[in-house]
């Protein structure tokens, strides 16, 4: 098979790294969170270290084998690499037990650049990353340096670099865009972006965003094909972050600047089951949103969540620079029915960070966002505009907030009966109640080989109890028979094993 097919299209019908929900018993906690809008008690942890000092680098998580990657980036003296670092989470029992390497070199060096994470279809292969766009210098005191348009990718399975020859559209001059695997239509979506940028105070930054397309970078099974998806949305912004939302099916894309002036708050979503009807739309959220740009972002599907850290506020590239170090939380699943902004508290939030690089991890041990890179915020001194890069990364670990369950109502019991002069009481035999199944509910192929027969037999009976149930596919859109509700009984992760904490039960629409 070749890597450009590496061709999801088998492993999903609707969503790839699943409608993400917890077990039975995770919904059901979940579900009294909600009500009763407890926050989570979060903290940041120092987890390992790069390779390299670097911000505005690229960087992605292997979502098979929780494995945090990092590309390029400009480093303290404002040389651009291309270098490639990674942490690997997959056998960490501790924060602090990510295992670092040095990957090698690239093909480009480059800044400002996008990612994706592509997995691979074949059984115990791994995937790729994709890289687009970018530029190569940070300009100079009268020039400003243009993005690129072109693509390369790495190979995890045999560690290397080469370039991606793709056909259609051209991606055109692109740096500071988002990107976002899509594994519904198995593609890479591409927003935004600026096509021109110095990041030297006396030239004035990278000034307004100048693209107004959404791209859909598609890989098929004969090549990588570029077409032109809808307009509006966060096109005509940069610095901004976008993630798969896989509960939902649908792109999310959050802040960036216009202008380089100000961070902005723009929430907005792009369903992904009909691409002929595509359209983005400012998603309506409640709570305070940041107005950030150059943050990260990494979509938490244990709790169906997207999280925020850091960022910019305003006067990017220049000595007045502002920066934001909160840790927030887009809550998708609010009881209210309207995503929430939640403030997550977080006991240790880093130094302020810009240009890093985030994604989610779920392993036995550790889950959570995990963010690497990145540098504070600009400062003038007598020589000039400096800033302090990091190679350092951070976890965030939550405790969620359990509510205590109240004792149920004192009864008073039924007078004892003593039995007959001369006889045995007899003990009653315990009577098993037949639970029906729903008969809407359908089980995915092979998930009796991957999760007992009393989970599902469970969820069949109470299916309402179980994440994702009669919710509609695409939430933003009337039920239609193009539109139907979830009632396709699998794993929350596929490709992982069964755990009731990590990996549990999840209505999806469609089977794997």
């Amino acid at each position: 098979m070749t890597q450009t097919s590496l061709l999801i299209r088998s492993l999903f019908t609707i969503g790839l790294m699943a409608a993400i929900g917890i077990g039975i018993t995770t919904a059901a906690t979940s579900s009294v969170m909600a009500e009763t809008s407890q926050a989570p008690t979060c903290t940041w942890q120092r987890a390992g270290t790069a390779s390299f000092e670097s911000y505005f680098g690229a960087g992605v998580v292997d979502t098979n084998e929780n494995k945090l990657y990092v590309y390029g980036g400009v480093d303290n003296r404002g040389n651009v690499n291309n270098t490639m670092s990674s942490i690997d989470y997959s056998t960490a029992t501790s924060p602090s037990g990510g295992t670092s390497k040095n990957e090698g070199s690239g093909t480009r060096q480059r800044y400002g650049l996008a990612a994706a994470y592509v997995p691979n279809s074949d059984a115990g292969m791994k995937g790729s990353i994709y890289f687009m766009g970018g530029a190569d210098d940070i300009g100079s005191d009268t020039s400003t340096t243009r993005g690129s348009s072109d693509t390369f990718m790495y190979n995890i399975e045999t560690g290397s670099f080469s370039p991606v020859t793709t056909s259609g559209r051209n991606l055109g001059e692109r740096l500071f865009h988002a990107a976002a695997y899509d594994p519904t239509n198995n593609m890479i979506v591409i927003t935004g972006g600026v096509g021109d940028c110095s990041m030297v105070d006396s030239t004035g930054g990278c000034g307004n965003a100048d693209t107004n397309e959404t791209l859909y970078m598609k890989l098929t099974d004969t090549g990588v094909v570029v077409e032109s998806g809808p307009s509006g949305g966060p096109n005509r912004t940069y610095g901004h972050t976008m993630v798969y939302d896989s509960t939902g099916n649908r792109i999310l894309a959050f802040g960036g600047t216009r202008n380089g002036t100000r961070g902005t708050a723009d929430m907005w979503e792009l369903p992904l089951a009909d691409l002929a009807t595509a359209s983005w739309s400012a998603l309506g959220t409640s709570g305070t949103a940041p107005a950030v740009a150059f943050h990260t972002a990494a979509f938490d599907s244990v709790n169906n969540r997207m999280i925020v850290n850091g960022g910019g506020t305003a006067n990017y590239f220049s000595g007045s620079e502002a920066t934001d170090r909160r840790t927030r939380a887009l809550d998708l699943g609010h009881a209210s029915g309207t995503p929430t902004w939640v403030d997550l508290g977080a006991t240790t939030n880093p130094n302020e960070r810009l240009g890093g690089v985030a994604g989610f991890i779920n392993t036995a041990s550790l889950t959570g966002m995990v963010m690497a890179t990145g540098r504070t915020k600009y400062s003038t001194s007598g020589e000039g505009t400096t800033q302090n890069p990091t190679r350092n990364s951070e976890l965030l670990t939550c405790t969620e907030a359990v509510p205590t369950t109240p004792p149920p109502a004192t009864t008073t019991p039924p007078p004892a009966t003593t039995p007959p002069p001369g006889t045995t009481p007899s003990t009653p035999t315990p009577v098993t109640p037949t639970v029906e199944p729903d008969p809407d509910a359908e089980v995915c192929p092979n998930l009796d080989t991957k999760v007992p027969a009393s989970v599902i037999a469970a969820a069949l009976g109470s299916p309402d109890s179980v994440s994702g149930w009669g919710e509609l596919c695409n939430p933003s859109l009337a039920p239609s028979i193009w539109n139907s509700r979830r009632h396709n009984l699998s794993l929350r992760n596929p490709g992982s094993p069964y755990n009731p904490l990590y990996n549990g039960v999840v209505y999806k629409c469609g089977c794997p």
